[in-house]
């Protein structure tokens, strides 16, 4: 398994990452680390489940904030500028909690899900305190009224999205749906933008660009959830789930290879198994899928008003998304030395 480990006795990242991602991680990883033990104070058992909670991360979305600001400022952030990727790294992990207990998922990064160490209660309960926690970062950074302002309507989205993928609105259309469901991904992505161009003589066009690799993101994520239905351990034969609307989804329904009323049920794993099998019958390979997607959003980069030092880490993250090893090493986590 792939994961998030320990190189001579530091955090860092697998080979397969860019260069540059590994640098960001291990200088993101330093500083939150340090935060996370040395600024809250936290009953000790308290600490121990945020801890749980917060370690071990991959911190896709910090390390694009700290590696697009060193392009930007030809430096890594430091302190007020360093806290909005220090807030949503505690606003993410506060998000995922509380989607593991919505979606009852049992495993996250190959370890229980929070709640089924500690129970719903007290994971609800550090979801919140991460969240005000996160707040408090935003608060103390430069800008802090602008920061705040784009992450409480990125949360509010995300929120609102969640809900309609949790109860499938019937009024809405599949297409509708889709994108509010995309829009909960996009906007956690947007927020970088945005705080880069909050703290940055950069073009607006960073925005876009951080809208264009949230979508991708999403859509390579549910498109690898399928695909790899067998080794994605947040399945459980016993309980049954309902399909996300997604990108793929979407195709299946218009294709005929999947019945909208499906959506509308709860599901048991070997039906999921199924439909995978039939996706894969009639689109092709994974990569099939997800290549045409990934050079689109390549040509749409091309367009943008951004130096050439952004444009080449975009398209590294971009190229990325569609490798599974990216993928196996989102879902499967694992400690390990490498010395």
């Amino acid at each position: 398994m792939l994961d998030t480990y320990q190189c001579n006795g530091v955090p860092s990242l697998p080979e397969f990452y860019p260069s540059w991602m590994k640098d960001s991680f291990r200088y993101f990883e330093k500083n939150f680390n340090f935060t996370v033990n040395n600024s809250l104070d936290l009953p000790s058992q308290m600490l121990n489940i945020v801890q749980k909670a917060l370690f071990p991360g991959r911190r896709i979305r910090p390390i694009l904030y700290c590696s697009f600001w060193k392009d930007i400022h030809h430096k890594y952030p430091e302190n007020k500028k360093l806290f909005p990727a220090i807030a949503l790294e505690l606003f993410h992990s506060a998000s995922i909690i509380i989607d593991d207990i919505v979606d009852e998922d049992e495993v996250r990064r190959n370890k229980h899900a929070l709640y089924r160490i500690f129970g719903i209660g007290n994971a609800v309960i550090v979801s919140h305190f991460l969240i005000s926690a996160g707040y408090k970062q935003l608060l103390q950074s430069t800008n802090s009224r602008d920061l705040t302002k784009y992450w409480t309507y990125s949360y509010e989205s995300a929120a609102v999205g969640e809900f309609i993928d949790v109860n499938k609105i019937e009024e809405m259309s599949i297409e509708e749906q889709v994108k509010n469901s995309l829009l909960k991904t996009e906007n956690f992505f947007l927020f970088i933008g945005n705080c880069l161009h909050v703290f940055s003589d950069v073009h607006d066009d960073i925005v876009k660009l951080f809208g264009i690799i949230g979508r991708c993101f999403q859509i390579s994520n549910d498109i690898y959830d399928l695909y790899n239905i067998d080794g994605n351990s947040r399945h459980s034969i016993e309980k049954p789930y309902r399909l996300n609307y997604s990108y793929l989804v979407t195709r299946l329904v218009k294709e005929k290879i999947l019945k909208e009323e499906v959506l509308l049920k709860p599901i048991y794993k070997d039906e999921i198994h199924r439909i995978a099998m039939r996706t894969r019958d009639k689109l092709g390979r994974r990569s099939e899928v997800i290549t045409p997607i990934i050079h689109s959003a390549l040509q749409e980069l091309k367009g943008l008003n951004l130096s050439i030092n952004i444009k080449n880490h975009a398209e590294d993250f971009l190229i990325l998304l569609k490798k599974s090893n990216f993928w196996r090493h989102i879902h499967e986590t694992k400690k390990r030395n490498d010395n």
